[in-house]
């Protein structure tokens, strides 16, 4: 038989298993198109090519046209399409499920068809909710009841917690502006969780409209599994962006969802490997985050592309030079000429703060140490360290980072003194730190639970400044970083050290030819 004609479908077999895949990748404002075995992204600025081979999942955002060339090369290659709308935030259709054979969806169908089945479903998704409390007896209702009564406990909790007026879930789907800040918050935040919800339970090739706790609608399952996170996840982070009443409120709430699901996927990874794909504010307008994954993020000529280590048999590629294409670095100069005389002046004043935990997760650990650093006029000023008193043993992998002995501990401040303490000595300053969502995380855990007002101070993160500005070095670590800047290092691991050295790396950022 004769070949068809056209270009040569790949072989199978020889595509990258699903676990050295990209996950989602987010594109909009463009036209796809193929060039053999790679997707081509055209707009205004050129064309750019990406593997399809390399690809899970593509989300098709606003202003998106695809080529019937391009979806046969997602067809062939397993690439689910997913059409939604900007940012990702709703689900409109999606094109082919990811996994190639149906195991998923009969078994969630089996489940859904059988009465005992379904309510066992019912039940451990509750369980998951009120993990101290035998579920095992109580019917769909009774846990839904259980259910309206946790999430009304935690609205009054996060109102009492920021300060802000709470007068109910009131708004209008058609009219997005017609509710109060809170309602907004919720609502973008909402949004971002149907929508991811949506994108793995059609990646996976389940059903969503086949749900448990929800049922008789076509994205009962999704509600299903955002509800999971809602309460822990969207509805703290609502009130707080409420609070902080930010210019543009719903894509601050849509980043902060982001970035805490993304904190959770790597929390519940331990060992294993994600790579998020995402939209941001540079050339390409995505960036890269990995965890545990020998992958990794590099600029060639401007364009951010990740990186898969070759076989050891296999002779490595010359390095990549860093940078932005000469392009990108006309404009950027146009761009910053046109803002000099607007933009701010470097921060001179402000806090740097550091904690140290028993570990990673804001649900079952705690604050070790406090350590704050006040800097006046761009240099420290007065300092503040507290130790929290604890009986139980530290974790080995805590005890042996910090140095920290059980007999330190027990002549620390009670918990609450020390935090009272620490908030008292930060104010309303600017807060500074590294990597400083997680410290933020654990303060507000530790508000949350002491009955204490949540911080809502302005903050920079000098991690995101460093990969901004600096380039050249193996990673972002913040030794790495001293290391580059030549401060003086002293003590790590110990919450005043390291707010000291945090100030000193923050200050050689802010100096003129810094990123070297």
């Amino acid at each position: 038989m004769a070949e068809m004609p056209g270009i040569a479908r790949p072989e199978r077999q020889a595509l990258p298993q699903l676990r050295d895949r990209m996950t989602f990748l987010y594109l909009e404002h463009c036209t796809l198109g193929r060039d053999n075995g790679a997707i081509t992204v055209t707009d205004e600025k050129g064309i750019v090519q990406v593997p399809a081979a390399g690809i899970s999942v593509l989300l098709l955002g606003p202003g998106t046209r695809v080529t019937h060339r391009a979806m046969e090369l997602m067809g062939d290659t397993g690439v689910a399409a997913v059409w939604v709308g900007e940012h990702g935030v709703r689900f409109y259709a999606h094109g082919r499920a990811l996994s190639e054979h149906s195991r998923l969806l009969e078994r969630q169908a089996e489940r859904f068809s059988n009465q005992r089945e379904h309510l066992e479903v019912v039940r451990k998704m509750y369980q998951l909710r009120f993990p101290d409390e035998d579920v095992s007896r109580l019917t769909t209702q009774q846990l839904r009841g259980r259910e309206g009564s946790r999430v009304r406990t935690a609205y009054r909790k996060a109102a009492k917690a920021t300060g802000v007026k709470w007068n109910g879930r009131v708004y209008d789907p058609n009219d997005f502006s017609a509710g109060d800040l809170v309602n907004q918050a919720l609502s973008a935040g909402t949004a971002c969780l149907y929508g991811l919800a949506f994108a793995v339970i059609t990646a996976l090739g389940c059903a969503p409209g086949l749900g448990f706790v929800h049922v008789k609608h076509e994205g009962s399952f999704v509600y299903d599994i955002a509800d999971l996170y809602k309460a822990e996840v969207v509805i703290p982070l609502a009130f707080e962006v409420a609070a902080q009443a930010p210019q543009d409120l719903p894509s601050v709430m849509r980043r902060r969802v982001r970035d805490a699901i993304w904190d959770r996927v790597c929390e519940n990874l331990k060992n294993g490997q994600a790579t998020l794909v995402f939209n941001t504010n540079n050339e390409q307008r995505m960036d890269f985050r990995t965890h545990n994954t020998s992958w990794e993020a590099v600029d060639f000529e401007g364009i951010k592309l990740m990186r898969r280590p070759l076989p050891r048999t296999q002779a490595p590629a010359a390095d990549l030079k860093p940078g932005f294409s000469n392009a990108a670095k006309r404009q950027m100069a146009q761009k910053m000429a046109r803002k000099k005389a607007a933009a701010p002046a470097k921060e001179e004043s402000y806090t740097v703060i550091d904690l140290e935990t028993t570990g990673l997760n804001t649900a079952s650990d705690t604050i070790v140490e406090y350590g704050a650093l006040r800097v006046r006029d761009g240099q420290p000023a007065e300092e503040f360290s507290a130790l929290v008193r604890g009986t139980e043993p530290l974790p080995d992998v805590v005890a042996k980072l910090t140095g920290i002995t059980p007999e330190e501990r027990s002549g620390g401040m009670e918990p609450l003194a020390a935090l009272e303490a620490f908030l008292a000595f930060v104010g309303k300053d600017t807060l500074v730190g590294y990597h400083l969502k997680f410290d933020l995380d654990f303060l507000r855990a530790a508000c949350i639970r002491n009955d204490r007002p949540l911080l809502t101070n302005r903050s920079i993160d000098v991690l995101p400044l460093a990969r901004r500005k600096v380039s050249g070095v193996m990673n972002y670590k913040l030794l790495t970083l001293a290391r580059h800047f030549e401060v003086a290092q002293q003590e790590t691991h110990r919450a005043l050290p390291d707010c000291r050295l945090i100030q000193q790396v923050y200050a050689k950022l802010n100096e003129t030819g810094s990123a070297r």
